[in-house]
């Protein structure tokens, strides 16, 4: 099935290049284009690069408190959209998951020895690399020194 995207009465839903379908009523986390009218459209051709990850992060955003049956914390848009933006840069799309904390954690694991675990926040990014079997931590600041870390790992 080839992906769409529809949009209605505050909704949008559609189905991913794989297959699965989604629904968001988050607007203002959509990857949008300008047009030159002003108007703003989705970009899919991003939708379509992030596949399930577009679906999973947006359904974050319908995370509330205590959504892990703990304490854990709901997300912020901005934390969806600093993650957006580095999914949009990524040449291969993570594994990605919701942490009790309010974060996204992005994960590449090669093996045992080899991975990359990425926690994005509205504030920081911070990075565990193991590399042969050694570890080693980093805050990154900038978004796209993050995705170019990542995509270095990767390829």
């Amino acid at each position: 099935m080839a992906p769409f995207l529809t949009i209605g009465l505050g909704v949008l839903s559609g189905v991913t290049a794989s297959g699965n379908r989604f629904s968001s009523s988050a607007y203002s986390v959509m990857p949008q284009k300008q047009t030159s009218t002003g108007a703003a459209v989705v970009d899919f051709l991003v939708v379509n690069k992030l596949g399930d990850n577009f679906h999973k992060l947006h359904s974050f955003l319908n995370l509330k408190n205590g959504w892990n049956g703990y304490d854990g914390k709901s997300f912020s848009k901005l934390t969806i959209n600093r993650t957006l933006s580095i999914l949009k840069k990524l040449n291969v799309q993570p594994k990605m998951f919701p942490t009790g904390r309010g974060t996204i954690q992005l994960e590449y694991h090669i093996d045992d020895d080899n991975l990359v675990e990425m926690e994005v926040s509205s504030t920081e990014i911070s990075v565990l690399w193991v590399i042969d079997g050694n570890e080693s931590e980093e805050e990154i600041s900038d978004i796209r020194v993050a995705s170019k870390k990542l995509n270095d790992f990767i390829s």
